[in-house]
């Protein structure tokens, strides 16, 4: 999305993807980091831990995904 919090991968820019998928983007950034050292990935990390998990971390530790960034 604009903000890295998650990416539909489905198409649907009226929709959230799985909130597991914000984990799942920062795995994957980390590993790509890890392989390759190629500074873009830890841009995506910083990006991702920062618009998608802090911004969605409840108190209780769970992930709520309220509302989706669009240019409107």
């Amino acid at each position: 999305t604009l903000d890295s919090q998650t990416w539909n991968w489905f198409g649907r820019g009226d929709t959230w993807t799985e909130p597991c998928a914000v984990v799942d983007a920062l795995e994957l950034a980390n590993t790509l980091w890890l392989a390759r050292k190629d500074r873009r990935y830890l841009e995506d990390i910083e990006q991702i831990s920062r618009n998608g998990l802090a911004y969605a971390q409840n108190p209780a530790g769970g992930f709520s995904l309220s509302r989706i960034a669009t240019l409107e």
